[in-house]
């Protein structure tokens, strides 16, 4: 596939540069540029603008070029773990062209893109931003295509089972249903985090829990604590896996944190425990693709959700920044421990 163009991809509509440059920082707006489609890069951020699966139409759509148009407020050091994220190479990779027809032909194009970024090599990790969440099924359908014969598994932050049955096309509240039906990941290799109180149906837990997924209500998460639950997800869906995909609906937050969505519900995760969570998947080493989806710029007070999102995906590529430079460190002192044992089997008698 090397060589050959991504289909259904197009260059992004919106590029953001911040001409109030400090010389002793960088923002993420000077920092992440446009992909030539050519060069080897660390991560690849990826528009899919398709929001009419949503209920309402609430402007899901519209999330990725908000979210670009954001990049001017942040930089790329954290404090926390001291560590300035920009030395990898991440890069705005455009957005797939949803198909006029609608749902299906928009769901293809979703698929093969994906499929191709992944087979031309030269992307190691993909963040999506949606889009509905309809968007996480062909995401799913082209990371196994492009990985058919390894197991994948599937971490999903969501305030809603997402198992509705498919009666009416391929609704947003409906991922997780054709996930499972069609076999993309076993049921034991899903973890469901996030199920609202009063926002579901018993229905449709049971239906999950029948498939074998692990489920953890909102305030589960708030009970044993976020590093806990996050652990356990590394039991379900990474450890025993070939390859892992995140999957987080703006909707698991609490709507005090996250109000500009479809169906947010209060009580949902605090803003330190996703930024925590993504942070810990960043970090692991069969990590595949992140997308963030159900952000709804048009219901957003002050670019508060945006910001949000865009927090989300800094901390998600800190994790991944924290894992390179561990793996970097390893393959030092293995080279140096190699250099060692030369040394010494040279002066050996």
């Amino acid at each position: 596939m090397a060589g050959q163009p991504i289909r259904h991809l197009r260059p992004p509509e919106i590029t953001r540069r911040s001409n109030r440059v400090n010389r002793r920082e960088r923002k993420v707006s000077n920092w992440i540029l446009p992909w030539d489609n050519e060069e080897e890069i660390d991560v690849g951020i990826l528009g899919c603008p398709y929001g009419r699966s949503a209920s309402g139409s609430v402007g899901a759509d519209e999330a990725a070029n908000t979210i670009r148009l954001a990049f001017p407020r942040f930089r790329t050091y954290d404090p926390y773990h001291d560590v300035d994220i920009s030395f990898l190479k991440v890069r705005d990779l455009g957005e797939i062209l949803e198909h006029a027809s609608g749902v299906v032909e928009s769901h293809r194009h979703i698929a093969e893109a994906i499929t191709d970024l992944l087979e031309c090599r030269k992307i190691k990790t993909l963040i999506i931003i949606g889009g509905d969440h309809s968007v996480t099924a062909p995401i799913m359908r082209g990371l196994t295509s492009a990985n058919s014969t390894r197991r994948g598994g599937l971490v999903y932050f969501d305030a809603h089972a997402d198992a509705t049955e498919l009666l009416d096309g391929y609704p947003h509240n409906a991922p997780l249903r054709p996930i499972l039906e069609e076999g993309l990941v076993a049921g034991e290799d899903v973890i469901h985090i996030g199920m609202a109180s009063f926002g579901n149906a018993l229905y449709y837990r049971r239906w999950l829990e029948g498939h074998h997924v692990t489920i953890i209500p909102q305030r589960e998460v708030h009970t044993r604590g976020i590093g806990d639950i996050m652990r356990q997800a590394r039991e379900v869906a990474g450890e025993r896996t070939d390859w892992t995909y995140v999957s987080l609906d703006i909707d698991v937050m609490g709507q005090e944190y996250a109000p500009a969505t479809g169906a947010g519900y209060p009580g949902g995760l605090g803003s330190l425990e996703i930024l925590e969570a993504v942070e810990v998947v960043g970090q692991w080493s069969n990590l595949v693709a992140m997308d963030i989806v159900e952000v709804a710029p048009p219901l957003d007070l002050g670019l508060q959700t945006v910001k949000l999102a865009t927090s989300i995906m800094l901390h998600f590529l800190l994790g991944v920044a924290l894992r390179k430079e561990n793996e970097d460190r390893r393959k030092e002192a293995s080279v140096a421990m190699a250099q060692l044992g030369e040394e010494s089997g040279a002066i050996s008698p």
